[in-house]
């Protein structure tokens, strides 16, 4: 992958991806829901989303896909080919930064 991320392939979670800009994903995702942060990296066929979000407090790991996807509306099966989702709340994310 592009990008100075390492991300891990425990997610297990993918969509698929065609030759979509990381950056459009990136921009797709903060339009579509409320975040405090979102990475987005690939090599133009595989990209990981890291999504920060509040909208996830409560949620199941299936629910908070299905909020990214949400955001991301008909390029999900179009554009979008493999993406791998890690979302976290504000808090499970500083836990994990520490």
């Amino acid at each position: 992958m592009t990008g100075s991320s390492v991300f891990g392939k425990r997610s297990g979670w993918y969509i698929m991806i065609g030759a979509m800009d990381p950056s459009r994903i990136r921009e797709m995702i903060e339009k579509g829901m409320s975040t405090s942060l979102v990475k987005v990296d690939g090599d133009g066929t595989h990209f990981v989303a890291v999504v920060v979000s509040e909208e996830f407090r409560g949620k199941s790991p299936v629910e908070r896909h299905k909020l990214v996807y949400g955001a991301l509306g008909d390029a999900v099966g179009g554009e979008i080919h493999a993406l791998s989702i890690k979302a976290y709340t504000a808090e499970q994310w500083e836990k994990r930064n520490v």
